[in-house]
């Protein structure tokens, strides 16, 4: 009986990490992580463990700031707190909860989401951009779409979105 459980553990396992190659080069990758970066095992383990959130494009619209659709997003779609938002925007508590509080009031009902072929990586927010900055930023250089595409996904005008990712640009020259 225990060989019979002793190898069904080690089948759904799948490798003996004494001996497996990819195991031993994870290890040690695993300690030059630990030593360079000087982090534990569990902060490592952690940032492992973050799934990415992804913002839908067709939820911005005119009557909210970028940084309350995306709260409001986080909030009633996602079922987020207020502190996971803020951790996963870079944000602190207090400002999602004040932007939290103004969407609401500018719209009152849940998002309905389209089908979209573009996707916002929450990721992207930590930055030190402004929330509008960051995914102009985003959507022209990492997905590269044109400001009129960008300014009609945003329900923006083109030479706001324009004159954002200018100041974006000053902004990294400047760094």
């Amino acid at each position: 009986m225990d060989r019979k459980k002793e190898g069904k553990t080690q089948e759904s396992r799948g490798f003996d990490s004494s001996y497996d190659k990819d195991f031993l080069e994870l290890k040690k990758i695993y300690s030059d992580f630990k030593q360079r970066y000087k982090v534990s095992a569990l902060e490592i383990l952690d940032k492992l463990e973050e799934k990415e959130v992804f913002i839908p494009i067709s939820i911005f619209n005119e009557k909210l700031s970028a940084l309350e659709t995306i709260v409001k997003y986080l909030k009633e779609n996602v079922n987020l707190k207020n502190k996971e938002i803020g951790k996963i925007t870079g944000r602190s508590s207090k400002v999602v909860w004040q932007a939290y509080d103004s969407s609401r009031k500018k719209y009152v009902k849940k998002f309905v989401i389209k089908p979209s072929k573009y996707v916002i990586p929450v990721s992207i927010l930590k930055s030190k951009l402004s929330v509008l900055e960051s995914i102009v930023a985003y959507l022209k250089d990492d997905v590269n779409i044109s400001y009129q595409e960008i300014a009609v996904l945003l329900k923006r005008d083109h030479r706001t979105i324009w004159t954002i990712y200018s100041r974006v640009r000053k902004k990294e020259e400047n760094e």
